[in-house]
């Protein structure tokens, strides 16, 4: 799987830069926000890979991580798409990328990340005797003054 990975990597970038018509990587709006989308690619291929860096619990959330991450790169890719379309393949200035383009893509790549994030199997263990609050049950104090 590992090589798989590494030959993922390498050819799906190419055409997915080919799909979103070969745009001109030297003008930095085009390399920046190109760049952005294929950290998302990378954290979608190498997903199982974030979860050992985690020690996330792959057994049980590999699927529905999958299932997340293909509906997240999906719409970081058509977002990726719409943006070079309208720029006519030729964004100039990263500011001239709308923030909601932006905002579409990072959130994509969060929901990416987190899920590995959020299945840990490190847990805190539960404090001592001494480290514990005391309580007073109001109910108690109530039934003895009666």
């Amino acid at each position: 799987m590992f090589f798989v990975n590494i030959l993922y990597s390498i050819f799906i970038p190419v055409t997915i830069w080919l799909l979103y018509g070969a745009p001109d990587m030297s003008l930095n709006g085009n390399l920046a926000f190109f760049i952005v989308v294929m950290l998302h690619l990378y954290a979608v291929i190498w997903s199982d890979t974030i979860f050992k860096l985690v020690d996330g619990d792959r057994f049980t959330y590999s699927m529905v991580s999958k299932g997340i991450n293909l509906m997240s790169f999906t719409t970081s890719f058509v977002v990726g798409f719409f943006t070079f379309y309208y720029h006519d393949w030729e964004i100039k200035f990263v500011t001239t990328i709308h923030p909601m383009a932006w905002g579409l893509v990072c959130v994509g790549f969060l929901i990416t990340v987190a899920v590995p994030l959020l299945t840990t199997r490190h847990v805190d263990t539960l404090p001592t005797i001494n480290d514990r609050r005391t309580f007073v049950d109001p109910t108690d104090e109530g039934r003895d003054s009666k």
